[in-house]
């Protein structure tokens, strides 16, 4: 079932959009595995809204699509994280070498893939 995320709250009598298909309107949100696409409207009272990746390996060979559905050029931040390795370091992943990408352009979307350590832009 697909759902709205409304200022923190389910919204149930929402539109409803496909099941990969969020509708994001809060500051911050954290991929889950089953996200494909992110449809990104900022809410009432929210400037920029904060998108954390999951840990490229847990999402090794994946896709997410993250696009501004919205006219506003309010600033859409996505953030790679850092990964903790087996044996117990860390390192920083990153989205083409860097460790956020804006997009901050009513209606501009950025497609990534994980090769399991870091993002690429695809498109």
């Amino acid at each position: 079932m697909a759902r709205e995320i409304y200022d923190y709250q389910i919204a149930s009598a929402k539109p409803k959009f496909a099941d990969d298909v969020l509708n994001v309107r809060k500051s911050s949100y954290d991929v889950k595995l089953q996200n494909e696409v992110l449809l990104i409207k900022r809410g009432t009272g929210v400037t920029t809204v904060g998108i954390n990746l999951l840990s490229p390996k847990e999402v090794d060979g994946r896709r997410l699509l993250v696009k501004n559905v919205g006219t506003s050029a309010d600033a859409i931040t996505l953030t790679a994280p850092i990964v903790t390795r087996a044996d117990g370091s860390t390192y920083q992943s990153m989205i083409d070498g860097a460790i956020t990408k804006v997009i901050n352009t009513g209606y501009a979307q950025v497609e990534i893939i994980s090769d399991g350590e870091h993002y690429s832009i695809i498109r």
